[in-house]
């Protein structure tokens, strides 16, 4: 086990960490909306049920192998050790589908040898897929516990425990003003929030908290269709957002924002881009966007333009760019 931060979930979150806790469910549901939370959540739940002897470990299902080294990252956070490897070994680990069809026999020793915890990542989107494997799991060794996942309410299966968080928003003054057919849309679309906050009188960079700051450009890659997970938001010179994109014929593209809210007149240094470039290795991204209320030093530039595959900046002049567009498109 890797040395435990300080962690301080939410209370929905803690509430879920409570309940899943003390509930003998087979199955169980976690919806909350993207960039909530959802990881950490049902990570810090399964640890909580290891430590009282209720599992021997998690095995992480997900879609798509970037996401596997998320999962591993935000483990960490909370002192957890999660495997991404070739081979199904004894400890935790995550995995995806394609990974289990291509090791069936391997798997088939994982849900027998051992009770486990089942995390399903973004279950919505998989359906029967994951309905079927559920099931396979709870006949071979019906000690297992499997926890869903979803963005999105899912119609159609049975659990025994559903927690749904991601609405309670709307009550936002912001939002109760919205036409009452749009109320509905606000609840799952990143955009209609972040239009209602760009058209505030009141908006303006400067008035942002380094928090609202890393928010803020969450729902901007949100509204250009990217999935995100918001990190913790530490402080601690790490990763502040990671962001998936399926671009189709051209694969997955995942990557890993550091987002720096400073005044205009306090510039970013190249000892921040050196930084970013390490996070990306460590996260495998394919990219490390440095997004920031401020500009970058003529070093910091140079190292960006040098490594432009790998490395990319959003400075103050983008950034106004970015959200004109959003106004506008």
């Amino acid at each position: 086990m890797k040395k435990k931060k300080t962690m301080h979930l939410k209370s929905w979150q803690q509430n879920f960490v409570d309940q899943y806790l003390s509930s003998d469910a087979h199955r169980s549901l976690l919806v909350a909306m993207p960039g909530t939370g959802k990881t950490i959540t049902a990570l810090s739940a399964a640890k909580k049920k290891i430590e009282r002897g209720y599992a021997s470990r998690v095995v992480v299902v997900s879609d798509r192998k970037v996401l596997q080294y998320q999962w591993a990252h935000v483990a960490r956070e909370i002192g957890m050790d999660i495997d991404i490897d070739t081979t199904i070994g004894q400890r935790s680990f995550s995995l995806t589908y394609q990974a289990i069809s291509r090791k069936k026999k391997d798997f088939e020793g994982v849900v027998t040898e051992q009770d486990s915890i089942f995390i399903f990542d973004g279950v919505a989107r998989l359906s029967k897929k994951t309905e079927d494997l559920g099931e396979d799991i709870l006949l071979q060794n019906p000690n297992s516990k499997l926890l869903y996942l979803s963005s999105t309410p899912v119609r159609g299966y049975a659990f025994d425990l559903i927690h749904e968080f991601g609405r309670e928003f709307i009550y936002q003054p912001e939002i109760i003003r919205l036409p009452e057919t749009q109320i509905e849309v606000a609840r799952y679309s990143p955009s209609i929030l972040l239009l209602e906050q760009l058209r505030d009188p009141g908006f303006s960079l400067e008035g942002l908290s380094w928090r609202q700051f890393e928010v803020f450009i969450s729902r901007l890659l949100e509204s250009d269709g990217y999935e995100i997970e918001l990190m913790n938001g530490t402080k601690d010179g790490g990763v502040d957002i990671v962001a998936v994109k399926d671009m189709k014929e051209a694969g997955l593209y995942k990557a890993v924002w550091q987002a720096k809210k400073y005044k205009v007149s306090n510039k970013v240094g190249i000892s921040a881009i050196r930084e970013l470039a390490d996070v990306r290795n460590e996260f495998g991204a394919s990219k490390g966007v440095l997004v920031t209320s401020s500009f970058l030093t003529r070093g910091a530039l140079d190292r960006v333009y040098r490594d432009n595959f790998m490395l990319g900046k959003v400075d103050r002049n983008d950034l106004n760019q970015w959200i004109n567009r959003k106004l506008f498109e």
